[in-house]
């Protein structure tokens, strides 16, 4: 039988809480062709989801073509319509069971997923399940001003998850408090703290190069996996600055309490 492969998406992060558990015995449907699973390790903007296949049960030659996937949405027409507009072909199955991560979907929004087996052209459906996904104004843990010079100041931002999987944090700054309010910020761009960590694909960790007076040497110090490091430059000392840290993932945007420093 051949079985038709796509990559799937990759991501990983923080869990949450979804609106189906894995307390049912979903694994254990052996009379359904397909049969939608539970999603786990739900983020901000991603979701793995599972699923199982029976496809014996399938009225088809043992040598049609088949696929295997998982389909979702989160708009109101496509669930009542019974067509949901998004798809992910699965690239592994083991056994009977399927499973597979998403992206791309949007913070503190419900979707509704299935699984989807086409054999010949017969198509065969799994219960409609569902998850929410987190928000991200849960993302940012605490940010901290660790180092200042006589133009300069450096944060440390700690996050609830790993930056470089699916969203972004930032700093805005500006010494006129006005322009850092939403309705100044919707409508201008502004100045962001400049991203000064860099990605270890070995180490798979965030760094940043430190002078070590004694040896005149540059100095790699890691950060935890779940942080960043932010410098914003060109600074007047005895001026008080003003800076709002921000969340983004998909054109969604939120932003923290309004806070001040002094260099």
């Amino acid at each position: 039988m051949c079985i038709m492969i796509m990559s799937a998406l990759l991501s990983v992060g923080f869990a949450s809480c979804g609106d189906d558990g894995d307390d049912d015995d979903w694994s254990g449907n052996t009379d359904d062709v397909a049969v939608t699973g539970p999603a786990t390790d739900i983020t901000f903007c991603s979701a793995t989801v599972k699923g199982a296949i029976n496809l014996d049960n399938a009225l088809a030659s043992a040598a049609g073509s088949t696929s295997v996937e998982i389909e979702w949405t989160d708009e109101e027409y496509y669930i009542k319509n019974n067509s949901l507009d998004e798809r992910e072909v699965i690239k592994e199955i083991k056994g009977n069971r399927i499973e597979t991560k998403i992206t791309n979907i949007s913070p503190d929004t419900k979707y509704v997923y299935r699984t989807l087996v086409t054999v010949e052209g017969q198509k065969y459906y799994g219960q409609l399940r569902s998850f929410t996904t987190g928000k991200l104004s849960d993302m940012i843990k605490s940010l901290d001003i660790v180092e200042t010079g006589q133009n300069y100041a450096c944060f440390i931002v700690k996050m609830d998850d790993d930056p470089n999987l699916g969203f972004d944090v930032g700093i805005y700054y500006s010494y006129d408090e006005s322009r850092l309010q939403d309705e100044y910020l919707n409508e201008h761009h502004m100045y962001t703290a400049q991203h000064d960590s860099h990605y270890d694909h070995d180490k798979k960790l965030e760094y940043y190069n430190e002078y070590n007076q004694e040896t005149g040497e540059l100095v790699r110090i890691y950060l935890s996996k779940n942080e960043r490091r932010y410098v914003i430059y060109e600074l007047s000392p005895g001026i008080k600055y003003y800076y709002r840290s921000f969340t983004r993932c998909n054109n969604v945007e939120v932003r923290n309490d309004i806070k001040s420093f002094e260099i």
